[in-house]
């Protein structure tokens, strides 16, 4: 073997290994910065009771509360800044709070990994005498009496969905009647 063959033979292997390095190193930075999917099952959510407040403007407006379970091993931060509350139709779609009831802002919270967070929801959805309901407000309203509010003046509403980046948590509105 000449010197001039053993010099070609050592150049082709060295590119043919630089080129394979480079091509496992782009398909791995390319798997890493492709649109994941959001996680749907790290947190999971429960609707436990609404309640009245009186917001800012002297109105009252409902108030939802929600135990969030993480079931990941590691600590979820629901942040204000990246995630978007939408409401969820009954038909399935979702549209965004702030096309209904104008700017919102979210509570931030951790929830620790493998435990449960009580998370309380602001939608400021109104609390007042309408035409169109067959339920009326009450001074000081039961929470089946809030839940037939919903039920019968909001009966588009089927929930509400959190998303980030990576991240969405339904969270069901319990509107179905109860069962006696």
């Amino acid at each position: 073997m000449t010197l001039k063959r053993l010099f070609v033979i050592t150049a082709a292997i060295a590119f043919g290994g630089t080129a394979g390095v480079a091509a496992v190193i782009g398909a791995w930075m390319w798997w890493a910065e492709r649109p994941k999917p959001r996680d749907t099952a790290a947190i999971r959510s429960h609707y436990e009771k609404a309640f009245t407040e009186t917001d800012k403007d002297n109105e009252r407006v409902l108030e939802l509360r929600y135990a969030l379970r993480n079931t990941t091993k590691r600590d979820v931060d629901i942040g204000a800044i990246g995630t978007t509350l939408y409401v969820q139709r009954r038909d399935g779609s979702l549209q965004d709070v702030k096309n209904i009831i104008g700017n919102y802002k979210l509570d931030e919270a951790k929830v620790p990994a493998g435990e449960t967070i009580l998370y309380m929801l602001h939608p400021k959805i109104p609390y007042e005498v309408r035409k169109d309901c067959k339920v009326q407000t009450a001074d000081d309203p039961t929470k089946e009496q809030l839940e037939e509010f919903l039920r019968s003046c909001f009966d588009w509403l089927s929930g509400f969905v959190l998303m980030s980046a990576d991240l969405r948590i339904d969270m069901p509105f319990a509107s179905e009647k109860p069962k006696n």
